[in-house]
């Protein structure tokens, strides 16, 4: 049976086509869907507080490219752990048109965050966000 719990998702990516596949793919599943070019224009990144503050995440699920302006998705998702984000590692994913070195392999490894290889199928993320959705399910729960 299908999971029905709607998640606030960030898309942070500068393809704007990109952006816009997944976040009209999300949508239309009924998730709440935030998009921005990098990370710094990113309420996550933006926050003053060296610390989260917050007692739960602020997004559910966060999708970010790995090579963008101003900050790479990898340094983006170090900032975060670094600043006590809520958001469950596993709910993370890098994407990534370039070649998969040791480094991106450690970095995805130390973050247990999702690694997605460009090019993508549309299907392929939408069943990990629905894997997504059961982590942050059970998280509720306990």
């Amino acid at each position: 049976m299908a999971n029905t719990k709607k998640l606030r998702v960030i898309i942070l990516d500068d393809d704007p086509g990109i952006s816009l596949l997944l976040e009209v793919a999300l949508t239309k599943l009924g998730h709440h869907v935030l998009t921005f070019p990098d990370p710094t224009a990113c309420p996550v990144y933006t926050a003053h507080e060296t610390v989260c503050q917050r007692k739960t995440p602020c997004a559910d699920v966060i999708i970010s490219d790995h090579m963008m302006p101003n900050m790479s998705g990898i340094d983006f998702f170090k900032l975060q752990r670094k600043r006590g984000c809520k958001a469950l590692d596993a709910n993370k994913a890098l994407i990534t048109g370039a070649a998969i070195n040791d480094y991106m392999k450690h970095a995805v490894d130390e973050l247990g965050c999702h690694l997605i290889k460009k090019p993508f199928k549309v299907a392929k993320i939408v069943e990990w966000v629905e894997e997504c959705t059961e982590r942050v399910r059970l998280a509720e729960a306990s």
